[in-house]
C-alpha cells in the first residue's frame, strides 16, 4: 500500500545505532515477536522498521537503503550460508508484511477483523 510505505518514508530508521534484532537461524516465528518486542519497547515504531527493512527508503545520513545502505536482506544474502536468496526475501517479505500491516492499523487502514482474515488465510 504506498500510504504505507508513504509512512515508513517520512518515519525513517533512527540516527544512531540501533539493531533490528532479528537473525536467521531464530526463525520467522522468533523474528516477528522481536520486532513485536522491540516496537513495545520503545526502540523503534513499525514505521520505521519497515523503512530499514525496505530497498530505497530514505535515511538521516548517508544513501539510501539499497546498494550503498544495504537492508537485512542483503546482509543475510552476503553472510548466511545454507539459505537460498528466494528463502531469504521469502523471510524478509514476511517480516516486512507483519511491520506493515501494524503500520496500516495505526493508521486506521486495516482493522482488527482484517488482520484476523488476513491471517486465516495465510494459515490455510
Amino acid at each position: 500500500n504506498s500510504v504505507v510505505l508513504a509512512q515508513a518514508r517520512v518515519n525513517m530508521w533512527p540516527a544512531g545505532e540501533h539493531h533490528l534484532g532479528v537473525h536467521w537461524m531464530s526463525g520467522l516465528e522468533w523474528n516477528k515477536a522481536e520486532l513485536d518486542r522491540r516496537i513495545a519497547a520503545g526502540e523503534f515504531s513499525a514505521a520505521q522498521c519497515l523503512s530499514r527493512l525496505t530497498d530505497g527508503m530514505p535515511n538521516f545520513h548517508g544513501p539510501i537503503n539499497g546498494p550503498g545502505r544495504p537492508t537485512l536482506a542483503t546482509k543475510w544474502k552476503q553472510r548466511v550460508s545454507g539459505a537460498s536468496a528466494e528463502d531469504i526475501d521469502a523471510h524478509v517479505a514476511a517480516l516486512r508484511e507483519h511491520v506493515a500491516r501494524q503500520v496500516a492499523q495505526r493508521l486506521g487502514l486495516l482493522h482488527d477483523g482484517d488482520a484476523a482474515t488476513n491471517k486465516r488465510g495465510a494459515d490455510d
